[in-house]
């Protein structure tokens, strides 16, 4: 569990490292008082009872359509890491996340509190922009980020996975509805494929698919960008042999780092991980006839650039 929260705190502090600004935020809901049959009753809203990620979505239009009128003549980039959580004490809904931008989104709409309308780290701020409630931000480093994201942990508490735990029994309650997060490209992968093409101008390739993130620890590589990264490796060390005669430096530690054999669940046949096949024989380009030699380095070029 520890790994898998870690893993996320190293990819957003390699995301922030591509963008100028970053915000670890807290977003609450406040309740509402209406009159029901002559009575004046204050409760929460929907939005705390139940997960609306539309209220999420809303939210992310309304940043930009206010970056886009603020600064119309820049280019405006947002992206985020952010998962919906129930309160342990009184069951509320609520979001923790990481927001990455080109521009600082504080100076959109208007912020509030009962200390003062001025922007203010770790103060219940209401803000025009969200709208629902309270929101509370945390200064973006290492610190600030692993405090949202040690939520997401929550994401993976299902039932099937806490069985034999002592938290299985309070899982229905404690899960988060999911990770929602910018996907095109993948959080972190622009910073990744910086570091990877650093070290090929250099003849070299990382030892293992993990990579250490300055200020962020070490990112284990998981997932389809892992594919990518061992298929983006394997076609850059055959382009190293051609020139070079001999494989990227650091090449056959980072073969042996993955070369443990694991057994095929369906047949029980002993065979190579994913990695090695990937890193070895370029698997998955040679799976799919229809991607030519032409795509595949075209493909290549884009990762690249």
């Amino acid at each position: 569990m520890a790994t898998y929260k870690n893993t996320w705190v190293s990819r957003c502090v390699a995301e922030k490292q591509t963008m100028p600004h970053a915000y670890a935020i807290t977003f609450t809901y406040a309740d509402i008082t209406e009159e029901i049959d002559g009575e004046w009753i204050t409760e929460p809203p929907l939005g705390a009872r139940v997960y609306r990620y539309k209220d999420v979505e809303l939210m992310w239009k309304r940043i930009r359509s206010a970056a886009n009128r603020k600064w119309k003549n820049e280019e405006f980039e947002m992206r985020y890491v952010i998962v919906g959580e129930k309160g342990t004490r009184f069951g509320r809904c609520h979001y923790h996340g990481v927001v990455f931008a080109t521009h600082p989104i504080i100076e959109l709409g208007k912020i509030t509190s009962r200390k003062g309308n001025e922007f203010a780290y770790k103060r219940r701020l209401n803000w025009s922009i969200w709208g629902h409630g309270f929101v509370e931000f945390q200064i973006a480093d290492r610190k600030g980020i692993a405090y949202c994201l040690k939520y997401i942990l929550k994401a993976r508490m299902t039932a099937e996975r806490s069985k034999g735990h002592k938290r299985e029994g309070k899982t229905e309650w404690l899960a988060s509805s999911y990770l929602w997060c910018s996907k095109v490209p993948a959080i972190g992968s622009k910073w990744l494929w910086g570091k990877l093409n650093d070290l090929l101008s250099k003849g070299m390739c990382p030892p293992a698919l993990r990579v250490r993130v300055p200020g962020g620890g070490d990112w284990y590589v998981s997932g389809k960008l892992q594919m990518e990264m061992c298929l983006f490796l394997h076609q850059a060390n055959n382009e190293y042999q051609q020139l070079r005669g001999r494989n990227l430096a650091g090449w056959l530690t980072l073969i042996e780092s993955v070369q443990d054999e694991i057994e095929n669940s369906e047949t029980g046949e002993i065979c190579k991980r994913k990695p090695w096949e990937w890193l070895v024989n370029g698997e998955e380009l040679e799976e799919n006839p229809e991607h030519t030699a032409e795509q595949a380095q075209a493909d290549f070029n884009a990762l690249k650039e």
